[in-house]
């Protein structure tokens, strides 16, 4: 288990709480990173906020699919999957936009970039 900065409906600010969520596990092509800094933008609060409506299509028309917020981030990776070579655990690596906003997170290989 790990802390995670969630949401379950869209609203403002206050609607994001921490919460306890499952520790995601690295797929064969995927790197999972401790998060150590990650920004919020822009995009960040129109998901949270579902505005502008149409958004929804994409990110859920009731409620969010996903609950988790985030676009970018930088940390280490903590596992790696059983076809990465190019990385291994304790890399420094930054990520540009993915769901950011836990403590660790999965993250295709080819969207990573090392520190």
């Amino acid at each position: 288990m790990m802390r995670a900065a969630v949401r379950t409906t869209y609203g403002p600010p206050e609607v994001v709480h921490e919460a306890d969520v499952d520790t995601p596990v690295p797929g064969p092509n995927q790197v999972l990173v401790r998060v150590h800094a990650a920004t919020v933008t822009a995009a960040d609060s129109a998901f949270r906020s579902g505005t502008p409506r149409f958004a929804r299509l994409f990110s859920g028309l009731r409620r969010p699919k996903k609950s988790v917020l985030g676009s970018e981030f930088a940390g280490e990776v903590s596992a790696v999957g059983a076809a990465v070579t190019r990385y291994a655990v304790g890399t420094r690596s930054s990520v540009p936009p993915t769901s950011a906003s836990e403590p660790t997170r999965n993250t295709s290989v080819s969207r990573k970039t090392e520190l």
